[in-house]
């Protein structure tokens, strides 16, 4: 099993191409969501969104919640909000 590592990872941990190393992980909870607050907000203050919210599988939250969570300006955050009601 190979895994690519970043230069900067690489230099944190002292790791040099080729060394062998032991890797250990855990898959987080699959139902688990990241909500950005303002799209929490949001939720919070719409019933009829929380419910259709709450409806989607945890896969689909996840990339409406991300999309938001990665916008740049608090705007595009507001307006990615918006959608994400729609």
């Amino acid at each position: 099993l190979y895994i690519l590592l970043s230069k900067r990872l690489c230099k944190e941990l002292n790791l040099v191409i080729g060394q062998v190393v032991a890797v250990d992980f855990s898959l987080d909870d699959p139902g688990h969501v990241e909500v950005p607050e303002e799209l929490a907000a949001a939720l919070r203050a719409d019933e009829s969104s929380r419910r259709e919210w709450e409806a989607l599988t945890a896969g689909r939250r996840r990339g409406l919640a991300h999309r938001v969570a990665i916008a740049k300006t608090p705007k595009t955050r507001a307006r990615r909000v918006e959608e994400v009601l729609e």
